[in-house]
């Protein structure tokens, strides 16, 4: 091979390249030494026709690929250029390598964070979802079991609430929040209670009712709000519905009204309030842990006692004022009579009253009032006696002292205290001796002497050892 390549030299049929060329030159002008004329005589032709092909493939792939290769082109002269940017950007991270390690420390802190605020999310979903959703369902619950009247079952959820918020801290906001919504909601019942125990005419099982759960409500609301007006201790609420019903008692007191319906209602309000208490609050208490409320309980009684007999002194007056020199007998005798049934009405209700266990000696009520009203009476009944025997003009004295003697004797047979007995008769004397000086005759003084002075005497002293009340 190497003689061919040098006798091709020599024979200036190869250029002057490297070895390489010169190998495939040799060799072709050895393949082609071996190849028939035919076939050396169609290859012009055949390398005309590819050449062409590859003239045509080149200048289509050409027009094809211009952008292709002018992007090519401006890639590669853009190409020193990225090369400084790239040595300036490797540079500059080069020179905050420190900064970028911080921001990323910074970073997987910041991770850290949120994947804990993340955890701790989640923890406060599946608390809301184990614990926090029923205690905040609890007061809508509540609010719907009071509505329906389901009372025992609205102090239930409470019973609950407080068991559940034992370990944790009241004064947390969402607490409070809870608190003050469970208040609100139990207002309305805790107020329905408190009207039913203290409404007038409340039968004993509805009261003692009322007052059981009002006491429930209060020993568990001390547990979770002990400032709350609805955690009251049992003396307080006895105290407010001994004081409401005092209130009661004395509205029926109204002036001017009709005594005696006053005074048994008076008594009703009373007798029932005192029963009620004496059973809630002493006898069988509804709270065994409250102290002892005997001390109000009488205060109630006493302070009832002290309007009525207010209001019987009031009422006496006016009775008494209401006479006057012109009035016919009659109102007298009505006056009296009033007088006699309010004082057996307060006999009566005082003996009823004993047997509750609410002592209201009658030593109460106003004896002196009393016989101050009967005795002015007796008075204006003699006054007017008098002035009767003296106006007269075709009648003597003594028979015109006489009919007003009749009309007051027979008014106060209704009602004649022991203790007005000296009293009425020195006025009735006083009297006697008036219409005695009236006597001008001596048949007049006859018939004063021997039948009106006695008689009058004597049925006055009838009055007190048979008919009178002490």
């Amino acid at each position: 091979m190497d003689a061919s390549v040098d006798a091709l030299r020599r024979l200036d049929l190869l250029p002057g390249a490297d070895d390489a060329s010169v190998q495939e030159g040799a060799r072709y002008l050895s393949e082609l030494a071996q190849m028939p004329l035919d076939v050396i005589a169609q290859q012009p032709a055949q390398q005309h026709a590819s050449a062409a092909m590859l003239e045509h493939q080149l200048a289509d792939l050409c027009l094809r690929n211009t952008s292709t290769f002018a992007q090519t082109q401006s890639a590669l002269h853009g190409i020193p250029r990225f090369g400084v940017q790239c040595k300036d950007t490797l540079a500059s991270v080069q020179a905050h390598t420190d900064r970028i390690r911080a921001a990323v420390a910074a970073w997987e802190a910041h991770e850290k964070k949120i994947l804990a605020a993340r955890h701790a999310f989640v923890q406060l979903e599946d608390t809301y979802a184990s614990t926090l959703q029923h205690l905040l369902s609890l007061a809508p619950t509540m609010r719907a079991c009071i509505a329906r009247g389901h009372y025992d079952e609205a102090l239930a959820h409470l019973a609950d609430l407080c068991a559940a918020l034992a370990p944790i801290p009241l004064d947390a906001p969402p607490v409070r929040a809870l608190l003050a919504e469970v208040q609100s909601t139990l207002h309305g019942m805790h107020k329905t209670m408190l009207s039913s125990l203290c409404a007038p005419q409340t039968k004993l099982p509805q009261a003692r009712c009322s007052a059981a759960y009002l006491v429930h409500i209060a020993s568990l609301m001390r547990t979770l709000l002990p400032a709350s007006p609805l955690a009251m201790e049992t003396s307080v609420l006895c105290c407010t519905y001994l004081d409401t019903s005092l209130s009661h008692a004395t509205r029926a007191l109204v002036p001017g009204s009709d005594a005696l319906a006053a005074v048994d209602a008076w008594y009703d309000a009373v007798r029932s309030a005192s029963r009620n208490a004496l059973s809630l609050f002493l006898d069988n208490p509804v709270d065994v842990r409250a102290k002892d409320m005997g001390m109000p309980i009488a205060a109630f009684a006493a302070r009832a006692a002290d309007a009525l007999c207010a209001y019987v002194r009031r009422t006496l007056a006016q009775w008494a004022a209401s006479l006057h020199a012109d009035c016919r007998w009659s109102a007298y005798e009505t006056v009296m009579e009033r007088i006699a049934a309010l004082h057996t009405t307060l006999c009566r209700i005082s003996a009823s009253l004993a047997h509750v266990g609410l002592e209201l000696d009658m030593l109460l009520f106003p004896h002196l009032d009393m016989e101050h009203a009967v005795y002015t009476v007796w008075e204006k009944g003699l006054a007017a006696t008098l002035a009767q025997a003296r106006d007269a003009q075709d009648t003597p004295p003594c028979q015109a002292a006489s009919t007003g003697l009749a009309a007051s004797l027979n008014a106060v047979r209704h009602f004649a205290p022991y203790a007005l007995q000296e009293r009425m008769q020195s006025a009735l004397a006083e009297l006697l001796a008036s219409v005695e000086a009236l006597c001008a005759s001596a048949e007049a003084h006859a018939y004063y002497t021997t039948r009106l002075a006695p008689w009058a005497l004597r049925s006055l002293e009838g009055m007190f050892m048979h008919d009178s009340l002490p």
